[in-house]
């Protein structure tokens, strides 16, 4: 995981202020995936957020849209 940390710490969240989708994805895919720790509701709404938006997760490796599957699957999501 190297290379996600070095890839994490290189991004500048300032750089994202000006479109909030891509703010929205960006933390979403980010929590997902934990290179931005948050609490169990946040991660919740990152892939709330995710299930939501099946453009971007049909774009994600395949594992995303499984994980989502298994989380609506136990009731933790919609």
């Amino acid at each position: 995981m190297r290379g996600s940390k070095a890839f994490a710490e290189s991004v500048d969240d300032d750089a994202l202020v000006g479109d909030p989708d891509h703010i929205a994805q960006y933390r979403a895919v980010s929590l997902a995936v934990g290179l931005k720790q948050g609490s169990e509701l946040d991660i919740l709404w990152a892939w709330q957020w995710l299930s939501d938006h099946h453009e971007v997760t049909n774009r994600l490796e395949e594992w995303f849209a499984r994980r989502v599957a298994e989380l609506k699957e136990m009731g933790h999501i919609k």
